[in-house]
């Protein structure tokens, strides 16, 4: 909607998939196999050793990347949407996908101006309104519209069309336009440090940019019980449950950035820290961005 998408044993594969769902333990098990004299040729144990500790090695690389490890992600997605936009909820959809994807990180930002359609939407925030207002404004073409997809602060496609969004995510890789600034975000007691380390040539061109914080829950399920989607189910990933800027990027003695949990978070699981360009008409590119697990029971006043 527009205000203005196999040679072996069967015994094997139990050990395979021991090592892929228990990873390191696996290898325990593995080598106390080994050890056992009851147990057929030495060589065939050998050879099961071996693939067990390969699947573990596999499961290790292939585990959930934290945030806080500093893995720069290769796009952020931000999809605007509204309970009350029957079009929305295959973007929903979609962004349900995506967000398994460890090199992204993707946020669910629900707008308000469709709330008079019949359903008030539950996780719609004015703020979220206005950064995708905002959006239009900076990149001078005032499209606003649901639901819309903004990749990396840059280009917006429809939110439902995963083709063109895979082919914004390719396009800011070939064009260097993805998040490249390194930003680790690691638990200091109650509070979480976000550490900013700008490149060599940042601190030479000397970008504006701000620091927003993002208190986000995972995944969120609801029933929209009246309007245009009356009787869906729609899970939202990341949903934003509050967005805030919390400083400005500094370019020298850039020391960490320490910050507790606001009370007004309410349910969030979860913090994603973005560094965005700030241009005279508004945001901009996304400069670097993290996530990380947040507790609920660490919300100060």
């Amino acid at each position: 909607m527009n205000q203005n998408d196999k040679n072996v044993p069967q015994v094997a594969g139990r050990f395979r998939a021991g090592a892929v769902r228990f990873g390191g333990a696996a290898l325990v098990f593995a080598t106390e196999y080994l050890k056992s004299p009851s147990r057929p040729a030495l060589r065939l144990r050998k050879a099961l050793v071996a693939f067990v500790m390969t699947a573990a090695l596999i499961s290790v690389a292939q585990a959930p990347v934290v945030a806080g490890e500093g893995v720069k992600p290769i796009a952020v997605i931000e999809l605007f949407s509204s309970q009350g936009c029957s079009v929305s909820p295959p973007a929903n959809s979609l962004l349900d996908t995506l967000a398994d994807d460890q090199n992204l990180i993707v946020l669910s930002l629900n707008v308000d101006y469709w709330n008079y359609l019949g359903w008030k939407d539950t996780l719609a925030e004015p703020v979220f309104t206005k950064r995708q207002k905002a959006y239009g404004m900076s990149r001078g073409d005032r499209q606003v519209y649901t639901p819309q997809a903004v990749i990396n602060g840059q280009v917006h496609v429809i939110g439902s069309d995963k083709n063109k969004i895979l082919a914004a995510i390719a396009k800011a890789q070939t064009d260097s336009a993805a998040p490249d600034l390194g930003v680790i975000l690691r638990h200091v007691g109650s509070r979480i440090a976000i550490d900013v380390k700008p490149s060599l040539a940042m601190t030479q061109t000397k970008p504006r940019a701000e620091i927003w914080a993002f208190w986000v829950r995972r995944r969120v399920t609801v029933l929209m019980e009246s309007g245009e989607n009356s009787g869906k189910t729609v899970t939202y990933r990341n949903a934003t449950r509050l967005a805030l800027k919390i400083g400005d990027l500094k370019l020298a003695g850039n020391e960490p950035l320490l910050i507790d949990r606001p009370a007004n978070a309410r349910d969030a699981d979860a913090l994603v820290v973005l560094v965005q360009l700030l241009t005279d008409a508004g945001p901009g590119a996304i400069l670097g961005a993290a996530e990380i697990a947040s507790s609920q029971t660490t919300a100060v006043p």
